[in-house]
């Protein structure tokens, strides 16, 4: 998980190297997801993600492009743990 405005999505006008499979939705998207806050796996870029907060816990949701793997829905899930641990409090993924 990335914040909004991360060199990883901004720094580089052509972003097909990071954009992968979901190119084809970025481009047509009307949000600028590469402006946002990134999901990043294995390089790619494979969703979105914004925070509100709820009775001292932060919430994450997740937008992703498509289906993720096990494996990749845990690895965003401690990505999430690790940003509440860094706000001080607990992280609900939804």
């Amino acid at each position: 998980m990335l914040p909004n405005y991360d060199e990883y999505g901004v720094g580089y006008i052509d972003r097909r190297a990071i954009a992968g499979e979901s190119s084809n939705q970025v481009q047509d998207s009307e949000r600028s997801y590469y402006l946002g806050n990134l999901i990043i796996i294995d390089g790619k870029l494979v969703g979105a993600w914004k925070r509100t907060f709820s009775k001292g816990a932060v919430v994450v949701a997740a937008e992703t492009f498509a289906s993720l793997t096990d494996a990749e829905h845990h690895a965003v899930e401690q990505a999430a743990n690790r940003y509440g641990e860094f706000l001080g409090m607990p992280a609900k993924l939804v």
